[in-house]
């Protein structure tokens, strides 16, 4: 989720659950930012258990691929940031 500025004062949410090329686009005008944020925070609050879902898997792709590569280690071979 974003919130875009445009011209004149013109203010766009901008939501997705999906990530990729072919994952829809949802844009939607806003009066003002305020009534956009307000807008943007229920449709998190609908897709909550989703966007956590994303997250998790996110982050397990991280845990797997990048805490494992030997940079991401700190003296001594401890994994940095534990």
């Amino acid at each position: 989720m974003s919130m875009l500025d445009g011209v004149h004062g013109q203010w766009t949410a901008r939501l997705h659950l999906e990530d990729g090329i072919h994952a829809p686009l949802i844009l939607r005008r806003c009066t003002d930012f305020n009534s956009g944020r307000h807008g943007a925070e229920r449709w998190v609050l609908r897709h909550e258990e989703a966007l956590r879902e994303k997250v998790a898997r996110k982050l397990q792709w991280v845990r797997e691929h990048v805490a494992q590569h030997p940079a991401s280690r700190g003296a001594g071979g401890v994994p940095l940031g534990r």
